[in-house]
């Protein structure tokens, strides 16, 4: 028996469709998945339904995922309705007037992030399938302007996870048949637009002079901001250590922010945009948008030299594109690693091996074998000794701290890890000029 549906759907959603179950809740929006009463090609029997409150990250999610939805990337989910809440729905019982709601492509499977608590570093087969796929969608978001601002284990959702197999947890690169097919049939869905951004050529500012500025209010708000730099510096330490970067996939700057071998237009994905909201999930996050942040409320003003004290929402900093790319980086990391970008790998690794964590692990899993669904998996980590050069060069160079020399993620399309081929269009697709979406002029 179907359960009733939810009081904030508008009356047309409750005719259409059928709710199945909640598939997520938060503080700013609830997702179901829903049975469509008449199914077509594009959305298929089921769907996600989101119902989110009115404000401007609301209308700039419909908005974004409107105009992407016409090039239907296969690793992005995909906005099939819209739907407002109108005022006489309101009386009627049909939720909150102002409310959006929204009809998405449902994407079935765990997230990422239920993965890596599961059992730890993915195998470097199935990480390798999930990164060039997560890479190739960031990459057609940059090539239209679009920051996500979110990117996360949390935000990705893998279908055709075949987690309970142990060669999903292999690192044998030589393994054919079964391993193969399992990674191919690994299939990732970008979701959460709710704090994605569409940026226009006017937003994309010259970096002339730019990071000089920068430096310069990042030295002046220094006694404020040391103890959020030194923060950040501890969470990202194991990413930026020695620079085994490629010099042909990070654009080297020089002068007044002026670049050499700027490569897949890397003058758009460096440049930095002020003021943008200092939004994001901390460990993850960009160490440009911790460290700059500054009080939306006092920016005019020499008060804004204090430190915040509201939520990053709250705040604004300068950062650009590439910030994106960082948070891919760390993401990855988190995956081939099995540890938090909030962890030093090595002292992590080091504290799950200590005699006493042992004995505990090792009781904590006989007790588990005892229910009713025993975990049996021990959870894997490696270190970055464990992992192949071409994998720690792919991380460190898409978290490098200083943001002017990180590696953009159009660029690493054409890393040998990832290798984007020519011959599926990716390279010329994600090489060409950014086509700017619409709803970035407003």
């Amino acid at each position: 028996m179907s359960p009733e549906p939810p009081a904030e759907w508008p009356n047309e959603v409750k005719e259409n469709y059928t709710p199945v179950r909640i598939i997520g809740r938060g503080g700013f929006a609830s997702v179901w998945m829903a049975k469509a009463e008449k199914p077509t090609i594009s959305s298929g029997d089921h769907v996600a339904i989101k119902v989110m409150q009115d404000d401007g990250y609301a209308r700039r999610e419909v908005a974004i995922l409107s105009e992407l939805s016409t090039y239907s990337h296969p690793n992005v989910v995909r906005l099939l309705r819209s739907f407002n809440a109108e005022k006489d729905d309101a009386s009627k019982g049909a939720g909150p007037s102002g409310s959006h709601c929204v009809v998405l492509s449902l994407a079935r499977g765990p997230t990422l992030n239920f993965i890596l608590k599961t059992g730890g570093a993915v195998g470097l087969v199935v990480s390798q399938s999930i990164s060039r796929q997560l890479i190739d969608a960031i990459a057609f978001l940059h090539g239209h302007a679009v920051i996500h601002r979110d990117v996360q284990p949390c935000n990705i959702i893998v279908s055709g996870a075949h987690i309970e197999d142990d060669l999903w947890w292999s690192d044998n690169m030589d393994l054919e048949g079964k391993l193969s097919k399992m990674s191919e049939q690994c299939h990732i869905t970008l979701v959460d637009f709710g704090f994605a951004r569409a940026l226009s050529s006017d937003d994309i500012q010259t970096d002339a002079g730019l990071k000089k500025n920068l430096d310069k209010t990042e030295k002046e708000n220094a006694p404020e901001h040391a103890e959020d730099i030194e923060t950040t510096k501890k969470y990202h330490a194991s990413c930026i250590t020695q620079a085994l970067t490629d010099p042909s996939l990070v654009v080297e700057t020089r002068g007044r922010g002026r670049s050499r071998n700027r490569v897949l237009d890397d003058s758009i994905s460096h440049n930095q945009v002020r003021d943008l909201s200092a939004l994001g999930t901390r460990n993850y996050a960009a160490p440009e948008i911790l460290s700059g942040i500054r009080d939306l409320i006092n920016i005019s003003n020499s008060a804004h030299k204090q430190r915040p004290t509201k939520s990053l929402a709250k705040c604004v900093s300068s950062y650009g594109m590439d910030a994106d790319a960082f948070s891919v980086g760390a993401t990855i990391r988190h995956m081939v690693t099995g540890v938090s970008p909030g962890e030093n790998v090595e002292e992590f690794i080091s504290r799950k091996n200590r005699p006493i964590k042992k004995l505990v692990r090792s009781v904590s899993r006989r007790m588990s074998m005892s229910k009713k669904h025993p975990d049996k998996r021990v959870k894997k980590y490696c270190t970055g000794e464990d992992l192949p050069e071409q994998v720690n060069n792919l991380v460190q160079s898409l978290t490098h701290y200083d943001s002017f020399k990180r590696a953009t993620v159009r660029s690493v399309t054409k890393h040998p890890w990832i290798n984007l081929s020519a011959s599926s269009g990716k390279e010329k697709e994600h090489g060409g000029k950014v086509v700017f979406l619409n709803c970035g002029k407003e």
